[in-house]
């Protein structure tokens, strides 16, 4: 599920770091949900520069998630996704266009991943 505001629609964003984000919440969390699965992706524009994008999901959780990875092939493909989104942020950032930073919520089930926006307006 998307949650967009229509104050959100004129705010345009780098969608290079929602994907793998995405992407894990499906396939590290409700992948391996026994019950339905869900991801929800909410943007909550704060002002004219700034929106908080939050991902999150009803999965197993990191700490299960991790559990299962370690029984399975796919460890490793884990782990650079997760190193992928941190050299776009750096990347990012290094630009000085946006400055954006990656929160992550762990839960017992489900995960939660916050980016925030902030847009350089002098660039």
């Amino acid at each position: 599920e998307v949650i967009h505001p229509e104050n959100t629609e004129g705010f345009k964003i780098p969608t290079m770091l929602l994907q793998p984000i995405v992407e894990n919440a499906v396939n590290h969390g409700v992948f391996h949900n026994k019950g339905k699965g869900m991801v929800n992706v909410t943007f909550n524009l704060i002002s004219n520069s700034k929106l908080i994008v939050t991902i999150s999901d009803n999965g197993v959780g990191i700490k299960k998630s991790e559990e299962i990875q370690k029984k399975s092939l796919h460890k490793q493909k884990q782990n650079s996704s997760t190193q992928v989104i941190k050299e776009r942020i750096e990347l990012l950032n290094q630009y000085k266009k946006w400055f954006v930073t990656y929160k992550l919520i762990n839960k017992e089930l489900g995960t939660t991943v916050q980016l925030t926006f902030i847009k350089n307006e002098e660039n």
